[in-house]
C-alpha cells in the first residue's frame, strides 16, 4: 500500500509539473505577444527546470533573447530547438529576424514585404530595422508614410518619433526635430539617447534654459558630450565662469578633448587673452588641420598678437572651407532626393573630410563605397587617411581598388553643386 501511495504521489507530481510547465509556456508566449519581455523571461526561467528537453521552451527563449538583443543566447537556443525537433520553418524565420535586428541586411533572404506580412508582435523590430536601413542609405524622403504607419500600429512606441527627429536633423529642420523628440521622451522618459538629441535640438533653436533643464534630468553620470552641451548653453547665456568650469571638468576627464579645447579657447579669446589661445591651439593643428573652426580661431588670435603674415595661410584655408561648406545644404537636398546621386554624395563626404572632421568624412566615404565600391576618389582619400594614421592593412585594402587610368578628382574644391558624374 505504501508503494502504491508513493507511485500515486509521484504520478501526481509529474502531472502537476507537466501542467505547470504547459501553463508557463502559454503565459510566456502571451507575454511575448504583449511585448512584456521581462515577464516572458520570468516565466521561462521559472519553468525551465521542469523540462529542459522542450523544443518549444528553447524556441521561446530564442525569441525572447532576440527581442532583448542577447544574440549569443539566440544562437544557442535556436540550435537546441532544432536538435529537439522544433519546426524548421519557424526557426529559419527567427534566424531571418535575428539577421534583420543585427543589421546584416545583405545576408537576409526574406523580402521586406514578407517580413512585414509575417511580423506579428515583432512589428516594431521590423519597422526599426527597415527605417534604419533606409536612413543609412539616405533614402529618407519616402519614409514619411512608413513612420506614420508605425505610429498608428504601435502608438506607445517612442522609436518612430525618434527616427522622425533624426530625419528632421538631416534636413536641418530643428523645430520639427525638437517636437519629435519631445513626443518620444513623453513615451519613454528613461531613454537618455532621446533626451540628448532633444538637448541638441534646443541648443540649435536657442532654447538655452530648456536645454539646461533637460541636462539636469539625466540619471547617469555626466558624459563629455553632455558637459559640452552645458558649457555651450552657459557660454551663450553670458555665463563664462560657469562655462569654463564645466569645460575644465571635461578636460579633467579627457585631457586634450578637441571640442572642449575649442570651446575653452573661444572663451579665453573673448576675454582678450590671445597669446594663451595661440599656445592652446598650436599643438592641435597637426591632428585636426581640417577643422575650419579651429583654424579660424587660431588665425584671428595670430592677427590680434601682431602676426598677420602667419595668419594668412590659415585665413585662406578658412575662406576655401567657407565656400565649400556653403554647398552642404544644397548637396544634402540632392542626396536625400536621390540617394544614388554618386557625385553629390562624394562631394558631401569630401567637404566633411577636408573642412570639418576627418572622422565624419570617413563615415561618409565608407557609406558611399557600400553603394559605389568602385568610386576612385573615395578609395584614394581613404588610402591617404589610413596611411596617415598608420593603419597600413586598411590602406592596402583600399589601394587594391585603385585604377591607374583614373585621374584624381577635385570635387570638394569646386563651388558648383551640379551633380555631374564622377569616377
Amino acid at each position: 500500500r505504501r508503494w502504491m501511495t508513493f507511485v500515486a504521489i509521484l504520478l501526481l507530481v509529474v502531472v502537476l509539473g507537466r501542467l505547470v510547465f504547459e501553463a508557463g509556456l502559454w503565459r510566456a508566449a502571451a507575454a511575448l505577444e504583449r511585448r512584456d519581455h521581462p515577464r516572458a523571461c520570468t516565466w521561462l526561467w521559472s519553468i525551465g527546470w521542469l523540462n529542459p528537453w522542450s523544443a518549444e521552451w528553447h524556441y521561446l527563449q530564442a525569441r525572447t533573447s532576440r527581442r532583448l538583443g542577447n544574440f549569443p543566447l539566440v544562437e544557442y537556443h535556436l540550435k537546441r530547438a532544432h536538435e529537439l525537433g522544433w519546426p524548421a520553418e519557424q526557426l529559419a524565420f527567427e534566424q531571418e529576424l535575428a539577421l534583420m535586428q543585427t543589421r546584416q541586411w545583405d545576408q537576409m533572404s526574406t523580402s521586406w514585404g514578407d517580413l512585414f506580412q509575417r511580423a506579428g508582435s515583432d512589428g516594431p523590430e521590423v519597422y526599426d530595422s527597415f527605417v534604419s536601413q533606409q536612413v543609412k542609405r539616405l533614402a529618407v524622403n519616402q519614409l514619411g508614410p512608413v513612420i506614420e504607419s508605425w505610429k498608428q500600429d504601435y502608438p506607445g512606441d517612442p522609436q518612430p518619433y525618434f527616427f522622425e527627429g533624426r530625419i528632421s536633423e538631416v534636413r536641418l529642420e530643428w523645430g520639427a526635430a525638437e517636437q519629435a523628440y519631445q513626443h518620444a521622451l513623453e513615451l519613454a522618459p528613461e531613454r537618455e539617447d532621446i533626451r540628448e538629441r532633444l538637448v541638441l535640438a534646443q541648443l540649435k533653436l536657442g532654447q538655452l534654459e530648456s536645454a539646461l533643464e533637460q541636462l539636469g534630468q539625466f540619471g547617469s553620470p555626466p558624459t563629455p558630450e553632455r558637459l559640452l552641451y552645458r558649457a555651450e548653453a552657459f557660454s551663450r547665456l553670458q555665463r563664462p565662469v560657469e562655462a569654463q568650469a564645466v569645460l575644465n571638468e571635461v578636460l579633467a576627464m579627457q585631457p586634450g578633448h578637441l571640442p572642449a579645447v575649442k570651446q575653452l579657447a573661444q572663451l579665453i579669446f573673448d576675454q582678450g587673452q590671445f597669446e594663451q589661445v595661440v599656445a592652446m591651439l598650436e599643438p592641435l593643428l597637426a591632428e585636426a588641420s581640417e577643422d575650419h573652426e579651429l583654424r579660424s580661431l587660431y588665425a584671428r588670435s595670430l592677427q590680434r598678437t601682431g602676426r598677420a603674415d602667419a595668419a594668412i595661410p590659415h585665413l585662406e584655408f578658412v575662406r576655401k572651407a567657407s565656400e565649400s561648406l556653403m554647398q552642404l545644404g544644397p548637396l544634402m537636398e540632392l542626396v536625400t532626393a536621390d540617394p544614388n546621386d554618386e557625385a553629390a554624395r562624394l562631394k558631401v563626404a569630401l567637404i566633411n573630410y577636408r573642412y570639418k572632421s576627418r572622422a565624419e568624412g570617413v563615415i561618409w566615404l565608407r557609406q558611399l563605397l557600400e553603394v559605389f565600391p568602385n568610386n576612385q576618389e573615395a578609395r584614394r582619400t581613404l588610402v591617404e587617411y589610413y596611411e596617415s594614421i598608420g593603419e597600413t592593412a586598411n590602406a592596402s585594402e583600399h589601394r587594391r581598388w585603385l585604377r591607374p587610368d583614373v585621374p584624381e578628382n577635385v570635387t570638394a574644391d569646386e563651388p558648383s553643386t551640379d551633380s555631374e558624374g564622377s569616377d
